[in-house]
This record gives C-alpha cells, sequence and structure tokens, in this order.
C-alpha cells in the first residue's frame, strides 16, 4: 500500500501513487464514486509505521477520525501518510494534493506491541458463542447495497457476522484471485 519513502528532515512521509484502477478502488465504489476504503487508509499508516519502526508490530489503532474521502475517478493521485512520534506509539496523517495545501483526508494513532509475553491469544470461541446474533455474509452485502456501497468480487470477503450488543466476530475469506498475491 505504500511505493516510496519521500521523508524530509522536517518530517517523515510515505507516498502512495494511485490510478483508480486498482482492485481496491474498482471494487469499492459509494454511489458510483471510487473510494479508498477506510481500512486502506488503515492499512497505510500501519505500514508506514512498520517501516520506519520493524523491531515491533502495531498492535493497537486509536483515535481514528477520517475526515474526507480519497476519490478517485479518472485521474491518478498521490497520497501520503505522514508520521509524528509520541512515546511508545505514533500519530499519523494521511493527505493528498500538494504542500503546503495538502488536503487531510485522515488521522490517529498506532500504538506498539508491548513485550511479546504480554500478549496473548483471543478466546475466540467463547467470543462467538457471546455473540448470539448471526448474519450471513450475503445478507451483509446485500444491506451494504442498499446503503448506496457496491462491492466487487475482490472485497466480498465476509463469511458470516456473528454480533451481540457490545462484541462483533467476522468469518472472513479471501477471494481466490487475491490469494496469488500472497507469500507462500
Amino acid at each position: 500500500m505504500l511505493d516510496s519513502n519521500v521523508s524530509t528532515l522536517d518530517e517523515q512521509t510515505y507516498q502512495k501513487r494511485l490510478s483508480g484502477e486498482e482492485y481496491y478502488l474498482r471494487d469499492h465504489q459509494v454511489n458510483g464514486q471510487r473510494i479508498l476504503p477506510g481500512a486502506g487508509y488503515l492499512e497505510m499508516a500501519r505500514a508506514a509505521a512498520t517501516l520506519a519502526r520493524q523491531d515491533r508490530p502495531i498492535t493497537r489503532l486509536t483515535n481514528i477520525v477520517w475526515t474526507r474521502p480519497v476519490v478517485l475517478n479518472g485521474e491518478a493521485k498521490a497520497v501520503y501518510v505522514s508520521l509524528y512520534p509520541q512515546g511508545d506509539a505514533i500519530e499519523y496523517t494521511l493527505t493528498s494534493g500538494s504542500a503546503p495545501e495538502r488536503i487531510v483526508h485522515g488521522q490517529g494513532r498506532l500504538e506498539y506491541a508491548p513485550p511479546p509475553a504480554a500478549l496473548a491469544p483471543l478466546p475466540l470461541n467463547a467470543i462467538q458463542a457471546r455473540c448470539t446474533t448471526r448474519h450471513s455474509g450475503a445478507a451483509c452485502y446485500d444491506r451494504f447495497q442498499q446503503w448506496g456501497l457496491q462491492y466487487g468480487s475482490s472485497f466480498k470477503t465476509l463469511q458470516a457476522l456473528h454480533l451481540n450488543g457490545t462484541e462483533a466476530l467476522a468469518h472472513l475469506a479471501l477471494p481466490p484471485a487475491l490469494s496469488a498475491d500472497l507469500p507462500h
């Protein structure tokens, strides 16, 4: 999700040039417009923070704000992720346009993992047992369509959604056409 490090002495910044033909834009349309998915913002920020500090993974995202969608309809656009260290975390801003008048599309905070011994696996079976409402992936995509979200095949990963008033657990499966892009 990142093409290059375009940092200066003033700011650590990574760039992604979007053509609008990427599957995650082609298959993610809102009211007919190609929109960078919110998860794309988060993945770009996570990837930049991982490049900036490779010794510990990002495990928590907080204070996430999407201020303006990244829309691509017919022309390429450069998107930038700028990082600002804050103790054991990093704050980020996702922008487009030319400095000094960049358009802010989103911002948030990324926190690094605590030492490995402090991480414990989530009790997925217990969470699923507490989530007594279940929706099929097809039912969710039908609802999304009603809300104006047109998802192509590469975005139809949701198989099932289990939820209650405070928790949700989703079963996701990567479409076969995209699994070829993963390292084996």
